[in-house]
């Protein structure tokens, strides 16, 4: 079954589903919060406060709060890539996974996907809670999602949004290929991660159109080597989704993103209409004014959509590289 069939029939699917009454509550007993310092601290949301108890854990640090895609569990990969960098820099950052693995499995259309909105609203209950116990402020956390993950993080920062009574709005939120099948085409009865849920969204797209969505939704969205065939990845299986070869592009945006942590400058991107523009270089404006950088350092006043290439290999940032190769500096003008 294709992934188009798949996103086709899901509003008759979530009719049904999405709002089942019978299909009972998640608990905060049955999700986890899992602090990373020396070691790592993992403690269900009915007892989170622990966490931020810990002797370890500084409030003043920005709090990154991270969670995985479907089938995924805390032990996966995608978690592995993306703590290393903000351990490394744990002077500037406490870093935390929403581990909601008890649900990120079964069906993907009639369990994952009413789980995940499921937990993205406990979790922006747990968030406000927090906040206004003064554990954390709301206005040092960033959130960041991969896949499903990023929809779970979505509705996490537009649900802060409603029970505060918009007093209260997640700063930054980062979405790392956010999944496409249940979300794209759009339909009433899920909402995708996007630019109302946070302050800012940045996007990464690594897979458009098979596991990934193929629109931009973020206030910026990057899309590196065109956003779906990344190098060095095997083509798209569509006859067998599930893969593990088919992750491939997919995972790079974790890729991505964990290198640019500890690399604010290394993946350069210039704003253009379309990727097939940015190959024949008629984007328009001048390069200074079009350039903006994936990551922590981009620049939020810049928005829209962003092109660039990487290497096909770790480490995958090319900085200006990743344009001028292709560019003469003035060349990044229209034509």
């Amino acid at each position: 079954m294709e992934i188009a069939f798949l996103s086709k029939i899901c509003l008759l699917i979530f009719i049904t589903f999405v709002n089942c009454e019978s299909c009972g509550p998640i608990k905060p007993d049955d999700v986890n919060l899992v602090y990373f310092n020396d070691i790592a601290v993992s403690v269900n949301l009915a007892n989170v406060t622990k966490i931020f108890n810990h002797e370890a854990f500084d409030s003043e640090k920005e709090t990154i709060i991270y969670t995985f895609d479907f089938l995924e569990k805390i032990d996966s990969i995608s978690n592995q890539i993306i703590a290393e960098p903000f351990l490394k820099d744990s002077d500037r950052f406490n870093f935390l996974i929403l581990d909601y693995g008890n649900f990120s499995g079964g069906n993907y259309i009639f369990d994952a996907v009413p789980n995940a909105i499921k937990i993205g609203k406990l979790f922006a209950k747990t968030l406000v809670d927090l906040h206004e116990n003064d554990f954390i402020d709301i206005n040092h956390v960033t959130l960041i999602g991969f896949s499903l993950g990023a929809h779970i993080m979505g509705e996490v920062g537009r649900t802060i949004q409603v029970i505060s009574n918009e007093t209260l709005k997640i700063p930054h939120i980062v979405g790392l290929d956010p999944a496409t099948p249940a979300f794209y085409p759009l339909n009433p009865y899920v909402v995708a991660l996007n630019v109302y849920d946070a302050g800012f969204v940045q996007i990464i797209h690594t897979d458009a159109e098979n596991f990934g969505i193929s629109v931009g939704t973020g206030h910026i969205d990057f899309w590196p080597n065109g956003g779906s065939n990344q190098p060095n990845c095997p083509e798209f299986d569509k006859t067998n989704i599930l893969k593990i070869e088919n992750q491939c592009s997919h995972l790079r945006s974790v890729q991505y993103f964990a290198e640019s942590v500890n690399s604010p400058s290394g993946f350069s991107g210039i704003k253009c209409d379309s990727w097939r523009s940015f190959q024949k270089n008629i984007c328009s404006g001048h390069h200074v004014y079009n350039l903006n950088y994936l990551g922590f350092n981009a620049n939020t006043q810049i928005l829209g959509d962003f092109y660039f290439y990487t290497n096909s290999k770790a480490n995958f940032s090319r900085g200006l590289d990743g344009i001028f190769n292709f560019y003469s500096p003035e060349s990044v003008r229209s034509t």
